[in-house]
């Protein structure tokens, strides 16, 4: 990689998104999963993300595909790039109609709730209807918000895709999410950030 002062993400060592998706694997998963002829992720699942005005870091945090069933999933982490708890920020986890990975998805995202008494409940506590505006429509979500009020849980359809967020310092209700075309413009939590 050339050095080029104006950028400080090269002088950290902080590889360009196609450089660190060939150094992981993942260049052929999200360019053509893995395969000659084989579509992108981007062409057989709807990923979506935080819009363009999202003032914090963009990360792409996991992927999955199974070959056999045809199901995918993407998670986009938006937010700060040391996962600054002080800072706001929004998971988005995208998966394929069917895909066992939604269920797993939501749970992952309660866990990171705190609960009032320390313990995680056997169920999720009843949701209420948020509106979600994806692609320009809005869209009703379930939501659920943790004991202390700030982190919250939301999920929704957006087409054929099953969308799992959970955030905390922002209103699910006023994000808007769009459609995620590929890996430009998203870095790596695995990248050296110093």
């Amino acid at each position: 990689m050339d050095e080029d002062p104006e950028d400080p993400a090269k002088d950290r060592g902080i590889p360009e998104p196609a450089e660190f998706f060939r150094a992981f694997g993942l260049l052929g998963f999200l360019g053509g999963l893995g395969r000659p002829g084989a579509p992108a992720v981007f062409d057989v699942l709807d990923v979506f993300g935080v819009d363009a005005d999202w003032p914090e870091s963009r990360q792409f945090t996991g992927h999955g595909h199974d070959r056999t069933t045809g199901d995918a999933h993407v998670s986009l982490w938006f937010g700060s790039p040391l996962f600054d708890a002080e800072v706001p920020h929004v998971t988005v986890f995208s998966g394929s109609s069917g895909n066992p990975e939604n269920d797993e998805a939501l749970e992952r995202a309660f866990g990171t709730c705190p609960h009032p008494d320390g313990e995680a409940p056997v169920a999720p506590p009843p949701s209420r209807p948020v509106t979600l505006t994806a692609d320009g429509r809005a869209l009703t979500f379930e939501l659920w918000r943790a004991g202390d009020g700030e982190r919250w849980v939301a999920r929704g359809r957006v087409g054929d895709t099953v969308v799992v967020l959970s955030g905390v310092g922002t209103e699910p209700g006023e994000l808007r999410l769009t459609r995620v075309t590929g890996p430009a413009g998203f870095t790596t939590p695995f990248a050296p950030l110093g």
